[in-house]
């Protein structure tokens, strides 16, 4: 097992082998942080990535870098021109990074992901998979803020679809002690096909009455990248980092 991405929110652990045995990465959810996808693409020289969010991308990096340079963010009262110009130049750099890193193999999509398009800021998850071909190994993340459970049935048609091409899942569920009947749901039918080989909690929120993290990061991987070692306890050292460095890390275990 490695962590690949950031050391903090946005960094996830998977089987090493899964690197470079993948063919194509799917990911839905980037906002401002695609260090997962640029350290996987580093470690894989052919990968390719197909990548989706609406909130972001390199035109919106641009139009923040231009306003926060002529008039400064709205939200902000009385704000330092010094800062501004500090922001500016941030986003200034994040778009040319951003489009840069998002050309040839690796196309950015700037649409939701929805079960059902109802308008052109919107693709269908089953439309959306159609920019990966039926060969080679695929890898899929998934961050998008509680949509997995909305996502849920088509997901899992996906995967029945795709069978054995599909390599490794990588998904954070939300709300897991409000919308646990959807979580216990999705996770059950994921591992039909998939086996968990790591968990992780976001302590951006606390954990649940009987134990669970609230917010949840899964990893899920094909039997034959699955190891005989069981990890029982939680956060493992070495791997697992707080999402928010400013608050303690949630430990958790299970028992047999």
């Amino acid at each position: 097992m490695i962590r690949v991405g950031p050391v903090g929110d946005g960094g996830y652990v998977l089987p090493e082998a899964v690197t470079s045995d993948t063919k194509f990465l799917y990911s839905v959810g980037i906002s401002t942080n695609w260090q997962f996808e640029s350290t996987i693409a580093g470690m894989n020289k052919g990968l390719q990535i197909r990548a989706f969010d609406r909130t972001f991308g390199s035109l919106v990096f641009l139009y923040i870098a231009v306003r926060d340079f002529l008039r400064g963010d709205p939200t902000i009262f009385n704000e330092d021109i010094r800062d501004r110009v500090r922001r500016s130049r941030k986003y200034l750099v994040m778009s040319i990074r951003f489009r840069i890193f998002f050309r040839f193999g690796r196309r950015f999509y700037r649409k939701w992901v929805r079960s059902v398009s109802k308008s052109s800021d919107v693709v269908a998850f089953v439309d959306s998979m159609k920019s990966i071909p039926d060969y080679g190994n695929l890898l899929i993340k998934m961050d998008i803020e509680g949509g997995e459970y909305d996502l849920a049935n088509d997901l899992i048609g996906e995967i029945e679809r795709r069978n054995n091409q599909i390599t490794c899942i990588v998904m954070e569920f939300h709300d897991t002690e409000f919308r646990r009947s959807e979580f216990s749901a999705l996770v059950t039918n994921i591992q039909k096909h998939l086996s968990i080989v790591h968990i992780h909690g976001n302590n951006c929120a606390p954990i649940a009455s009987d134990g669970l993290p609230i917010v949840v990061e899964i990893t899920f991987a094909r039997k034959d990248f699955v190891s005989a070692q069981r990890v029982l306890e939680f956060p493992r050292s070495g791997l697992d980092c707080p999402n928010d460095g400013l608050l303690p890390e949630l430990e958790f275990s299970f028992s047999l």
